[in-house]
């Protein structure tokens, strides 16, 4: 009927809530070495002015491709179109990556930058 919990070393089994007022890690090894994790560092995907694309094509372009508000894309493209660059938006390194890519197909200049 019941099936067995697997157990961890510390005698509690892997499925369990931990106890009321046990502190983070209570029931470790003694000596061993909690690492603290850091945040994935975030990455700027920052969009060039073209002398190519009409600023609406643009809005056009980067809407279907990222996940932000047609009105956050046009107050980006005028701001790229004012002053030469915008950051589009901020994403861990993996992600900035593929919206580079997807933009890049569609013939935007796009660079992605470490914050």
């Amino acid at each position: 009927m019941n099936e067995p919990q697997p157990h961890r070393p510390d005698g509690d089994s892997a499925g369990s809530l931990p106890r009321p007022g046990a502190q983070p890690g209570a029931g470790a090894r003694p000596g061993a070495v909690h690492q603290r994790v850091e945040r994935l560092p975030r990455w700027r995907i920052v969009l060039h002015d073209d002398e190519v694309h009409e600023p609406m094509e643009m809005i056009d372009l980067i809407a279907s491709s990222l996940p932000m508000s047609r009105y956050a894309v046009i107050r980006r493209v005028l701001e790229t179109h004012h002053k030469g660059t915008a950051v589009l938006m901020f994403a861990h390194r993996e992600l900035a990556e593929l919206y580079y890519l997807q933009l890049s197909k569609q013939n935007l200049i796009v660079t992605i930058e470490r914050e």
